[in-house]
């Protein structure tokens, strides 16, 4: 992991590059509530970032790419706001949200991402507001049994499957 911000920590990630670590690139946990804003998060080994266990960061302006993973992963009851970020290029989903998880994900330009560029899973209830959502290699937004959103005013265009799959 290149970053780990763990039991309820704080504080401002801002302007760095991260890259090429073997565990996800940046991974939030234990009720932690950090701001991570216009980083360039890329080619990791799992996730660009990760984010679990009650912790609720706010996580804009930056673009993640490059990921074999999901490049943003949400799990464990998180609740974070991801808005305004470029999320693109990954082999996974480009934001996967799932076991009870919440959130915003507001405001984003998602492409390009093998599988669905929003998938929501597992009990997770995020509200997905106002993001570009395109060119997609599976299907924009995927919505698994058990899974529960609030989408609206996004843009869906160009994918290779349904705009949008419940």
């Amino acid at each position: 992991t290149g970053l780990l911000v763990t039991q309820s920590g704080h504080g401002i990630v801002e302007l760095n590059e991260f890259k090429n670590h073997v565990g996800s690139q940046i991974e939030v946990s234990s009720q932690s509530d950090p701001l991570i804003r216009e980083n360039s998060i890329h080619d990791g080994h799992l996730s660009g970032i990760l984010v679990v266990g009650l912790s609720s960061p706010v996580v804009e302006g930056n673009v993640v790419y490059h990921h074999p993973y999901p490049q943003v992963e949400v799990l464990d009851d998180a609740e974070p706001t991801i808005r305004g970020n470029k999320i693109c290029y990954g082999e996974g989903a480009g934001v996967y949200i799932y076991q009870n998880a919440k959130g915003l994900v507001s405001e984003n330009d998602i492409f390009q991402n093998t599988l669905s560029q929003i998938e929501v899973a597992e009990g997770a209830t995020p509200t997905i507001t106002d993001n570009k959502i395109h060119h997609g290699m599976c299907y924009g937004f995927y919505m698994h049994d058990g899974g529960s959103a609030r989408f609206v005013r996004n843009e869906l265009y160009k994918h290779t499957h349904a705009q949008i799959k419940v």
